[in-house]
């Protein structure tokens, strides 16, 4: 077996792109984890099957989204001839819908690297929506797929946040006589509206579809929109807890593996460690008996290796047994899947701890 040594492994590349050394063991992972969410949502119709307990309101993986500036409440509605202004100076020649020209701006901010304008502007697609006669859901979708065909990344994962910023405004908890057969967004709605999207954003940054030049210019700000996305679906009141709480769970799986993709091992780790030890102060014994905290402890003993710390291998065999013993994977093959899967990921992490 090879045999990498931890300064090797602590060393990241001057670009922020994954070092030689552990770039196949990352990408091994994240391709254990989309699996994962595949196997685990094919064995039920209803997402809410498969995404059981993890915590309270409160508890949390860190700051929500610190690097965003939350600013004015302010609602107003963008005039129209004041964007194209912001756009002339901007120097962006482009015609585009009113929500796509303030993600177009946004957009602009993170390719020029100007923190506090994407800081001071990062809302402002969201708090248009919710100024205004909102759109359908499902019409943002279709923006958000139509970007990602068109290698419009970043504008997707805008598109994304204002989902699930839209879905918190929407959701009601008890919808009146005469509502109850329209297309009311409930609280376990706007719970899963928003994962959902994480998972998107996830795949997008994560997707080695993607040139990494443009990823990488895009990536580092990604992280706080996840973390907003986070905090909206946290506040989604009424919602099953158990479901809400799993979701915050994979959520924060979600973060830890974008901290991966920018070569931020230690951040990785501490989110994941995090996450880990709140589902063990929860459930005690019963929180192996979760899916996620498996494929969590899975996750933590990757970056453990990544860092030099921990017992990646105890780890690893802790999120082993409990994937093969949690009880809300209800069909066996979907876990053998899965376990064969990490199985294969041991093996390749054998060859950086021997």
């Amino acid at each position: 077996m090879a045999t990498v040594t931890e300064e090797n492994l602590l060393h990241n590349c001057d670009d922020g792109t994954l070092n030689s050394n552990f770039q196949r063991l990352f990408r091994a992972l994240v391709d254990v984890v989309e699996k994962s969410r595949n196997e685990v949502r094919a064995t039920s119709q209803d997402d809410n099957k498969t995404l059981p307990e993890l915590g309270s309101d409160s508890e949390g993986g860190g700051s929500s989204d610190e690097d965003i500036d939350h600013g004015s409440s302010d609602l107003r509605v963008e005039a129209v001839e004041d964007l194209n202004k912001e756009l002339k100076s901007l120097e962006i020649d482009e015609q585009v819908s009113t929500l796509e020209t303030l993600i177009v701006i946004v957009e602009y901010y993170v390719k020029s690297g100007d923190v506090e304008g994407f800081r001071k502007n990062i809302r402002r697609p969201d708090n248009f929506l919710l100024s205004r006669p909102r759109p359908k859901i499902s019409d943002l979708k279709t923006m958000a797929e139509n970007m990602e065909h068109q290698k419009l990344i970043f504008r997707a994962v805008m598109v994304h946040k204002a989902i699930a910023a839209l879905l918190k405004y929407e959701y009601k908890h008890k919808p009146d006589q005469h509502h109850q057969q329209a297309n009311i967004v409930t609280p376990n709605d706007a719970v899963s509206g928003i994962i959902m999207s994480m998972v998107k954003v996830f795949h997008l940054c994560v997707s080695t579809e993607n040139d990494d030049i443009e990823r990488n210019s895009y990536v580092i700000h990604v992280i706080p929109i996840l973390y907003d996305m986070l905090t909206n679906l946290r506040e989604i009141r009424h919602a099953n807890r158990k479901y809400r709480a799993d979701c915050e769970a994979w959520g924060l799986l979600f973060i830890a593996l974008v901290h991966g993709t920018l070569a931020e091992y230690i951040e990785m780790q501490n989110v994941l460690d995090t996450s880990v030890n709140a589902m063990m102060r929860r459930f005690k014994k019963k929180s192996s008996k979760h899916f996620i905290y498996g494929l969590s402890c899975v996750a933590l003993a990757i970056a453990e290796v990544s860092v030099g710390g921990g017992n990646p291998s105890e780890m690893m065999n802790s999120g082993v047994k409990s994937i093969q013993e949690c009880a809300d994977v209800p069909i066996w093959d979907a876990k053998v899947n899965v376990v064969n899967e990490v199985r294969k990921l041991s093996d390749i992490m054998g060859d950086y701890i021997s």
